[in-house]
């Protein structure tokens, strides 16, 4: 009961902590190249959530046939495309807070009383 308070409470703390409105220039651009010198887990981020869900892919599953033809639409969006791209292009070149790269309900640990 207590997941969307404790999780946006967390992120606005999180984001805030670790962007120019809290940090000096110089913390900021130590942050960066401490957290994104993993430049292999950076790289697979980009594969996973910005260009495999948009072709035929190894990786990609999904349940067929019952999602065929939803997978197929996804792969035949060139607008959703262009707009992943942007979405990409910002993912990649404006670190303004640092995050979790795939924040996501299998990653968060909740239990009926704690979050």
């Amino acid at each position: 009961p207590l997941l969307a308070e404790h999780i946006s409470d967390y992120m606005a703390k999180t984001l805030f902590h670790t962007s120019l409105l809290y940090l000096s220039t110089t913390e900021h651009k130590a942050e960066i190249a401490r957290f994104c010198s993993n430049v292999e887990m950076c790289r697979l981020t980009e594969q996973v959530i910005f260009s495999d869900p948009y072709m035929l892919a190894s990786n990609n599953r999904w349940t067929s046939p019952y999602l065929d033809e939803d997978a197929k639409a996804v792969r035949e969006d060139n607008q959703l495309k262009v707009e992943v791209a942007e979405l990409k292009s910002k993912f990649c070149e404006k670190t303004q807070a640092l995050i979790h790269g795939d924040l996501h309900t299998g990653s968060v640990m909740v239990t009926s009383s704690s979050t």
